[in-house]
């Protein structure tokens, strides 16, 4: 959590020199409910690979397609994240109780000195 105290605490930050001072901070970690159910109710592997590759596909295709070469077309952008995704799936449903992506959240309470 010192990375997020830093710019509080450094009197050189722009954050210090605006005259924001770092009241409170607390980091919740919050389970993957996915993880969280499969560990619980089991069920069909496959099943479970897909709703999690779903799951980490919502956030994360933009990344991996705008980090291929623009030299590649779209199409071949596609497949070479679509077969990136199959193995995440795959070695997902191989050993489920290992996967899981868990939310890390910090709260501060900031006050803006005078």
């Amino acid at each position: 959590m010192d990375e997020y105290r830093k710019p509080f605490e450094c009197k050189n930050s722009p954050v210090y020199q605006a005259g924001l001072r770092l009241i409170s901070m607390e980091k919740h970690v919050i389970p993957c409910p996915l993880k969280k159910k499969w560990l619980k109710e089991k069920g069909d592997p496959m099943a479970h690979a897909k709703r999690f590759v779903c799951s980490l596909r919502a956030w994360s295709n933009g990344t991996f397609m705008s980090g291929l070469s623009n030299c590649r077309s779209s199409e071949e952008k596609s497949n070479i994240v679509d077969e990136l995704y199959r193995r995440v799936e795959n070695e997902v449903a191989q050993h489920p109780e290992y996967y899981g992506i868990d939310r890390v959240q910090v709260y501060m309470v900031i006050e803006k000195q005078r």
